[in-house]
């Protein structure tokens, strides 16, 4: 890394060999609060951190992120992501570094994030943000205070399963989902490997009680992703007439009432299903399935397949891709749970903190939808939401202060001269720190301040394109933005339509929050605001 031995480097929590190892090292509480001291000593400039022999170069200038993340030379995650990468989400969109097949499946996920489509989920965002109402009444103390992020966590998990996979999730009536509570698991192994160095020595971790854990939470994610695949296999082969007629899959394990009926345009599952099993013989599918709903190890399951395989004469090579593919399924699947549930929940529940925070905010909020829908309590259309151009605002302010991703890694895949004419090494690792950058006095007047007005054309016109990038940018942006802002939208002003939150004894502002990175922003002792029911009269 000789191109980067000029480039400056922070000097607080330097140590010698160590380098900036204990930015990392004091845990997920510490990280954001680390980095930021150190994004504030460079005071914009871009600066380089290390640790023994890796080093990131962090990007700082917006005119090098847009020339950096807009690259097609800045496309590959960085090797940070190979542990999510071999844990649950696999090679799903989010963690695969195979440009190639990166291409083929974003190109065939895209068309389920069209906006015809996406209209299509209002009524669900509706109709599972009316029943989170009831449940954060429900779970109300008697000072009328009650923590907001869990229930939040579980309607958008609801909201995901309907909306891509069409299934009854069921999650709000469940504390204890079983799909919430592995991937918890699976996150808190990631970040005590991702905090505790020593662990990402794969001998030392395959050794520890930690990888036990972390393969038992694994092993439940992966079950749920597979049963939700195969049900709505057997849902897509369904020969009975019953069926047809009512457009209801019955399933052995699930209930009736479990899926959706099928809208005109095809949810996500079915879009990947029909990619890889469209042109396979039903019969055969029928076996095949039934192999590998009665096996559970991936041995046992190819085996029982290529036996039955050829006693039909089919070629042994197709089953075994066949088989490959699945699981590339499950990895898109879970990667899109994943992804349509935790970082929307968040910034949902970050959103009610700060309204019940500024009052006067809510109040400008609740005032447009009464210019919206007067006294009318009809679900909103998706002409409504896009009427809601304040509520974008605080949308927008509130992801700004708390970006789910608070950190982007990517991998230089060619040598890259920056504004500043320092060369960027092809495989240096090179780091963004929205967090920082979100919060830079250069781009943002009293940038701790929430003022959601930041984001009204007339103000947001005049800065930077790049200087606000809660969903990435460039090739590899978030995929699922446009299904978030119309999700965000729906449950924030369904919630203030029917209403009032106030500040909580707990957390009287701000500064009450302590935040960790696990994978995403998360707040470490949840998020508590006082509730009341809106008086209408």
């Amino acid at each position: 890394m000789k191109h980067l031995i000029s480039v400056r480097e922070p000097v607080r929590y330097t140590l010698p060999i160590l380098g900036h190892a204990r930015v990392i090292m004091g845990g997920p509480g510490k990280i954001i609060a680390n980095v930021s001291r150190l994004y504030e000593e460079m005071r914009g400039a871009n600066f380089k951190v290390w640790a023994l022999n890796k080093v990131c170069l962090i990007i700082t200038n917006p005119d090098d992120i847009g020339l950096t993340l807009g690259s097609p030379h800045f496309r590959v995650k960085s090797n940070s992501y190979a542990i999510p990468q071999e844990g649950i989400m696999g090679h799903g969109l989010f963690t695969i570094d195979n440009m190639t097949l990166w291409k083929k499946n974003r190109k065939l996920i895209t068309p389920a994030f069209h906006f015809q489509i996406l209209k299509t989920f209002i009524p669900i965002f509706y109709n599972e943000t009316k029943s989170l109402g009831g449940h954060l009444m429900r779970r109300k103390e008697r000072n009328g205070e009650v923590e907001v992020s869990k229930p939040i966590g579980l309607c958008t998990l609801d909201m995901i399963m309907l909306n891509a996979m069409g299934l009854n999730g069921n999650a709000q009536e469940s504390s204890d989902h079983v799909f919430v509570r592995g991937y918890d698991t699976v996150i808190n192994v990631w970040c005590e490997r991702m905090f505790k160095p020593w662990y990402l020595n794969k001998q030392i971790y395959n050794l520890s009680p930690l990888k036990l854990v972390h393969d038992k939470a694994m092993h439940d994610v992966q079950s749920f992703a597979d049963q939700v695949i195969l049900e709505r296999l057997r849902a897509k082969f369904a020969r009975s007439e019953d069926s047809k007629e009512r457009n209801v899959t019955e399933t052995s394990s699930c209930n009736d009432d479990d899926y959706i009926k099928p809208r005109e345009s095809k949810v996500f599952l079915d879009m990947l299903l029909d990619y890889v099993y469209g042109n396979i013989d039903e019969d055969y599918m029928r076996k095949m399935i039934e192999c590998l709903r009665n096996n559970e190890d991936d041995n046992g399951c190819a085996s029982k397949t290529l036996s039955f395989s050829m006693e039909d004469g089919i070629n042994e090579r197709r089953i075994s891709e066949l088989i490959q593919m699945n699981r590339q399924i499950r990895d898109e699947v879970i990667t899109i749970l994943i992804g349509g549930q935790e970082t929307t929940a968040g910034e949902n529940s970050f959103a009610l903190f700060l309204l019940a925070l500024h009052q006067e905010v809510q109040e400008k909020l609740y005032a447009e939808m009464e210019d919206i829908f007067g006294d009318d309590s009809r679900p909103p259309t998706y002409e409504d939401l896009q009427r809601m151009t304040y509520t974008e605002c605080v949308i927008k302010e509130t992801m700004r202060l708390y970006p789910s991703l608070p950190v982007i890694v990517r991998q230089a895949e060619k040598d890259t001269i920056l504004s500043d004419k320092t060369t960027v090494p092809k495989g240096c690792a090179v780091g963004y720190f929205v967090f920082g950058l979100h919060r830079d006095p250069k781009y943002y007047e009293d940038p701790e301040k929430f003022i959601p007005e930041r984001f009204l054309p007339e103000n947001s016109n005049k800065r930077h394109p790049y200087s606000f990038i809660p969903f990435s940018a460039g090739m590899r942006n978030c995929l699922g933005l446009k299904y978030a802002m119309l999700q965000m939208k729906t449950v924030i002003s369904t919630l203030v339509r029917d209403y009032k939150f106030f500040p909580s004894e707990r957390m009287p502002s701000m500064d009450s929050v302590d935040l960790e990175f696990y994978t995403v922003l998360r707040p470490k002792s949840g998020l508590w605001v006082r509730l009341e029911r809106r008086d209408k009269t």
